[in-house]
């Protein structure tokens, strides 16, 4: 079993979504969600080991690539230690 922290990795460059997915997490689930609006951003938390990902929602068109980018990315990173 993990110490890291659990969370919800939502990437979205429109600033209105992210208000509406940060509501109360259902019995004991991850909480609100982390991000950003950019893949570096999210390959950075990815990256963090601190930070046990556990769902990601990522936008089709952000500015810096496609979503889809980094969820071939995650596949990479699903391994660290």
């Amino acid at each position: 079993m993990s110490n890291r922290a659990s969370a919800i990795l939502l990437v979205e460059d429109e600033p209105a979504t992210p208000s509406w997915c940060a509501g109360p997490s259902p019995r004991g689930r991850p909480g609100a969600p982390v991000g950003g609006g950019t893949l570096d951003e999210a390959r950075a938390i990815l990256r963090d080991s601190e930070t046990a990902i556990d769902l990601v929602i990522a936008d089709w068109r952000l500015p810096d690539g496609e979503g889809l980018d980094l969820i071939r990315d995650g596949a990479a990173l699903r391994d660290r230690p």
